[in-house]
């Protein structure tokens, strides 16, 4: 199993040089870089957290962009015969990128969760964490495209408990039962 994440691959379009660069200077000016040219992406949040063009702004540049990159990869990988690949995506549903996945997974948590895990984690501010929680669609209407839905508002142990509980399910799921007998005919 490999694990692409989204939002690194969103980070790495955003590097000197690389694919989304270019387009969010232009779109957003030079007061989004850091000190040696590169995009500091505190300043660039601050400005599409603040503005909901501005993140739709970024977000049509950046989306097509991940989703591309995320499909060469996962081709990629198909070709090394890799079965299983996990798309980590926070956007998944509001981004489009559930049209490339066969099934997904939501892990939902109180919005007072989320904000306490941010402030925490990543020493934001609460305001700005509940500003970047509520770009997100709510988690009732994702759970509602998904097929799965873990509960993450309990102990980590908690966490484990349900992820391990979803893991079987997939497992026993009729359209992994397919994937995983088509993969054992492809072998060698």
């Amino acid at each position: 199993m490999v694990v692409i994440d989204a939002d690194r691959v969103g980070h790495e379009l955003l590097w000197k040089g690389r694919g989304g660069y270019a387009a969010v200077v232009e779109t957003f000016g030079p007061g989004i870089l850091g000190p040696r040219g590169g995009i500091d992406r505190s300043r660039l949040a601050d400005v599409v957290f603040a503005d909901t063009r501005a993140r739709r702004r970024l977000e049509s540049i950046l989306h097509p962009r991940i989703l591309a990159l995320v499909h060469r990869r996962i081709e990629r990988l198909a070709r090394r015969r890799f079965a299983v690949v996990v798309l980590e995506a926070a956007l998944l549903v509001e981004s489009g990128f559930d049209r490339v996945v066969d099934d997904f997974v939501v892990v939902l948590s109180e919005e007072r969760e989320q904000v306490a895990r941010l402030v925490r984690g990543r020493r934001m501010d609460p305001a700005a964490a509940r500003a970047r929680i509520r770009a997100q669609w709510p988690g009732s209407r994702k759970a509602r495209a998904a097929r799965w839905v873990v509960p993450n508002d309990g102990t980590r142990e908690d966490l484990e408990r349900e992820a391990q509980r979803v893991h079987r399910e997939m497992n026993e799921h009729p359209a992994t039962r397919r994937l995983r007998d088509a993969w054992r005919r492809r072998r060698p």
